[in-house]
């Protein structure tokens, strides 16, 4: 069986991105601590997803699915797809950039 792959075209794609990075829509791209109580990729996606979240992505790293059983860095950089109302659940100190 040949595996199917669809790829978006580049301007779709860039789209896509333009609106997880605005704040014009109900849900954006947020970066986010790691908690203590995550040991793995799993633990956090897990978790944030019960909340109203979707980890996406360690840094530049958008491959989650692909390493949930591993444990997270310390110094991870993660990042959600949430509402703010979401992210302030998971972060209550955030703070908008301004």
């Amino acid at each position: 069986m040949i595996p199917l792959i669809i790829s978006l075209p580049m301007h779709k794609t860039n789209h896509m991105y333009s609106e997880l990075m605005s704040t014009q829509y109900k849900e954006a791209m947020y970066e986010i601590s790691k908690q203590d109580e995550w040991k793995t990729y799993r633990d956090a996606f897990r978790d944030l997803l019960n909340k109203g979240a979707t980890l996406v992505a360690d840094r530049g790293n958008l491959h989650i699915n692909q390493k949930l059983d591993e444990p997270i860095p310390e110094d991870a950089q993660l990042f959600v797809i949430c509402d703010k109302e979401t992210l302030l659940k998971i972060n209550p100190d955030y703070k908008p950039a301004k």
